[in-house]
């Protein structure tokens, strides 16, 4: 309520004094080039930055893993129990999901 009495005094005192005259040349002008230049904010542009930022430490680490691979020591043969243990945790939520149904 003494929000609205004050605008409107605000409102009323603005409108008793005279427009003045002495508005700078090209005043105008100058706020609509500011109003062109202003881009509108889209949201996939901060998105395409980040992941091109991201793309070349992703390929190095690819590099490096694939070259740790290539030239890492070769002869570390995996067992039958853990190849048994990691198809059993692979299946397990499958599994689960026959024996409700």
């Amino acid at each position: 309520m003494k929000a609205e009495l004050i605008r409107q005094r605000l409102l009323a005192a603005g409108r008793s004094l005279p427009p003045a005259d002495h508005v700078p040349y090209a005043f105008e002008k100058r706020i609509m080039a500011q109003l062109g230049r202003a881009k509108a904010l889209e949201p996939w542009l901060f998105w395409n930055r980040i992941l091109w930022r991201c793309a070349g430490p992703c390929v190095a680490l690819t590099l490096l893993v694939g070259a740790l691979a290539w030239w890492g020591p070769g002869d570390i043969q995996a067992s039958d129990s853990l190849t048994a243990d990691l198809e059993t945790v692979v299946y397990a939520p499958l599994l689960m999901a026959q024996e409700v149904w």
